[in-house]
Formats: C-alpha cells, structure tokens, sequence
C-alpha cells in the first residue's frame, strides 16, 4: 500500500461576520392630509478577518439603513415586515464592514 503524497495548504486568512444590530421602526407621518406608513430596517454588521499564520486579526464594522414608504390605500398590509428593505439594509452594512476591513488590512500592512 502507497502513502497518498498530497499537499495540503492551509488558509491562510480566515474571516466572519457577526450582526451586532437588527431593528425595524415603523411609524405613520400625516403630510398633505394623506396617511404615510415608513419602514425603516437597520442591519449592524461586524466583519473579522484573522491571519492564521500569526492570529492577528481586523475588524471592520458597518450599519445600514433602508426605509420603504407607503401612502395611502397602496399601503402594504405586511409594511412591518419588508424583506426588500433588510436585504438592503444588509448589503448596505456588509459592503461598509468589508471596506472597512480592507483599510485596517491597508494599515497594518498585510
């Protein structure tokens, strides 16, 4: 029997994402006479990046904010939920955490 004579290369960066803030405020503002329902989802999002040669590591945090609004009778009924406006919120937080990432990668010279 042969011994398999397979490389295997380590990672050498390994990464995570945590949400540290989720919210949904939904509030009614009356302008013109006509009933206005706004969604406003808020996603926190912390991105850690860690070097597994040396355990060192960076952090970049974003938030991101996104509002759906509704008027009227074309209200949605389900306006305190809206899945369109987390994933928004979302992409917005992730893209904010991963550049900030990149600058504290820029700074520390990695």
């Amino acid at each position: 029997m042969k011994a398999n004579k397979a490389k295997i290369t380590t990672a050498k960066y390994s990464g995570y994402v945590t949400i540290y803030d989720f919210a949904v405020n939904l509030k009614e503002e009356i302008k013109a006479g006509k009933v206005e329902t706004i969604n406003e989802t808020i996603v926190g999002i912390q991105v850690k990046l860690i070097n597994n040669e040396n355990t060192q590591y960076v952090v970049g945090s974003g938030q991101g904010r996104a509002s759906t609004v509704g008027r009227g009778f074309l209200m949605n009924p389900n306006m305190a939920w809206n899945q369109s406006s987390l994933s928004s919120a979302s992409n917005k937080a992730m893209e904010t955490a991963v550049v900030n990432v990149i600058k504290a990668i820029d700074r520390r010279g990695w």
